[in-house]
């Protein structure tokens, strides 16, 4: 065996000190934090702001061209289309409505003028009604 040797000192580390560094590198000058801040945050917070845009980029895609035209396709044209046959209908009820307001009145004016010519005579020369000379009791001839 071998023989007993003596105890080697301690390797020279201070435990306490902070490392040594060589000048510009990271910790060592204001350059290197600064690269250290931009190269750490600033691709954390450019991808942070990249996937929200691409998020709403992929937001709107889906509502330009998935969302929209199915609404459209299937409800927005049966909805015109029904739009525009009640459209029609309303048209048609205001003419049905002219129409027979139009013939309601005709027949008015005909009965009327039908009327007129069953009332009585005067009694005088033809058609000159004297009434300055006779009472004219015409209005208690006339039945309804």
């Amino acid at each position: 065996m071998s023989e007993p040797t003596q105890e080697q000192p301690p390797p020279d580390i201070p435990v306490n000190d902070p490392p040594k560094m060589e000048k510009g590198t990271a910790s060592g000058s204001g350059k290197g934090i600064l690269s250290n801040v931009i190269g750490g945050l600033l691709p954390g917070i450019l991808g942070v702001i990249g996937a929200l845009i691409r998020f709403i980029a992929v937001f709107i895609y889906y509502i330009l061209f998935k969302v929209i035209p199915f609404l459209v396709f299937y409800f927005g044209i049966p909805m015109f289309i029904l739009g525009a046959i009640m459209a029609v209908m309303f048209m048609g009820g205001h003419i049905l409505f002219v129409i027979v307001f139009f013939t309601g009145t005709f027949i008015y004016i005909k009965k009327l003028i039908k009327a007129a010519y069953k009332l009585p005579k005067p009694k005088g020369s033809g058609m000159v009604n004297n009434i300055a000379g006779k009472v004219n009791n015409v209005g208690s001839k006339i039945k309804f």
